[in-house]
């Protein structure tokens, strides 16, 4: 220890640590941070100064604390921006209750089969007249039913009449 370097009452100078029982000053490339050297440009117990700790999901590159592959940084947390509900696809984007992030976007349940998030609620679009096929795309009279996302004559989802 610092204060008993290879014997006791030996105590290192301000300058040095103590590395296999003997006072020394720190390598070349490293410096002192407390009672042991550190390189402040991977150690992310010191990166980029000895105060400076890096996140349990985070890695020190060039002195600069940086979230690990596939993490972007939202405030000081790491974050998948692809699969994160409170940061989905860009930081603070919350996904709405009922939704989940998939692929960066909030998504509802089922939206392989058509459901998506119209007007702050989860919508078949395949079979709503109000959001035929896509949000607020509305059937007109002349096609007022909603059928496979297509607006329809008729009621029974022949889009084509007969």
């Amino acid at each position: 220890d610092f204060f008993n370097c290879g014997r006791c009452q030996h105590a290192c100078g301000s300058d040095e640590v103590c590395l296999g029982g003997t006072c020394s000053v720190c390598p070349e490339g490293t410096r002192k941070c407390g009672t042991r050297c550190v390189d402040m440009m991977t150690d992310r117990y010191a990166c980029g100064s000895c105060y400076t700790r890096c996140g349990y999901d985070q890695a020190c590159v060039n002195g600069t604390c940086s979230c690990l592959d596939g993490a972007w940084a939202c405030g000081s947390a790491c974050v998948d921006l692809r699969s994160s509900s409170t940061n989905c696809g860009r930081c603070d984007n919350r996904c709405p209750d009922g939704t989940s992030c998939s692929d960066g976007r909030c998504q509802c349940p089922g939206y392989e089969s058509g459901m998506r998030y119209c007007d702050g609620h989860c919508i078949d679009t395949s079979s709503d007249d109000d959001n035929c096929g896509r949000c607020g795309n509305e059937c007109s009279s002349w096609n007022p039913y909603c059928r496979e996302g297509q607006c329809c004559t008729y009621a029974s989802g022949d889009c084509w009449g007969y």
